[in-house]
């Protein structure tokens, strides 16, 4: 498995690119069998919140079908970017195992909520925003506390967000743009891309 730190979205020009020029046309979360187990054994949530709230890395395809994945990482405390596929080539990666990881669909009928997704999929990304938030941490890389990122189409926007104790779910959970704390906001350095 690959060792390399990944950039974030503001150091990957290919990728904003990528996400303007390009359709959704998937978006599936990296999740393990005995994570799901033990969320399920604890019923927190509804079961449709599973997808948004509590799974790893998330991986988008696009209508070229490049796949682009985002994960948290704790090393710069921030989200990070790549290629999980670019040109039908794959990319090996330390954010999940392919060989250990099961991916779950945005559209899964027990586990997700697909009308949240209804912004994005079928639709181009027409405006990129990344949230700096600086909680008191060392900024070890330019690109580190970037906590949130917002992808908006002609329909909304989400925010993947990382390490924010104001949003309910796990260290990376996806909200709506509408549902999004205006605290934050108010609090970010905003990076258009």
């Amino acid at each position: 498995m690959c060792e390399e730190i990944r950039n974030g979205l503001t150091e990957n020009e290919n990728i904003i690119r990528s996400l303007k020029n390009n359709i959704v046309v998937n978006v599936q979360r990296v999740y393990f069998k005995s994570s799901l187990k033990e969320w399920l054994e604890d019923k927190k949530q509804n079961l449709s919140t599973y997808f948004n709230l509590e799974c790893n890395s998330i991986l988008v395809t696009l209508s070229n079908a490049d796949i682009i994945g985002f994960a948290d990482d704790d090393v710069k405390d921030s989200i990070v970017t790549w290629f999980d596929t670019q040109n039908g080539i794959e990319d090996d990666t330390q954010y999940y195992d392919r060989e250990w990881s099961t991916l779950l669909d945005y559209d899964d009928p027990v586990y997700s909520n697909k009308d949240t997704w209804a912004v994005l999929i079928g639709e181009k990304v027409t405006r990129i925003r990344v949230l700096s938030i600086d909680l008191g941490g060392i900024k070890r890389f330019d690109d580190s506390f970037q906590r949130a990122i917002i992808l908006e189409t002609e329909k909304g926007g989400l925010v993947l967000s990382y390490g924010l104790k104001e949003i309910e779910g796990s260290y990376f959970p996806i909200s709506k743009l509408e549902d999004f704390p205006q605290e934050l906001m108010d609090k970010a350095e905003i990076i258009e891309l």
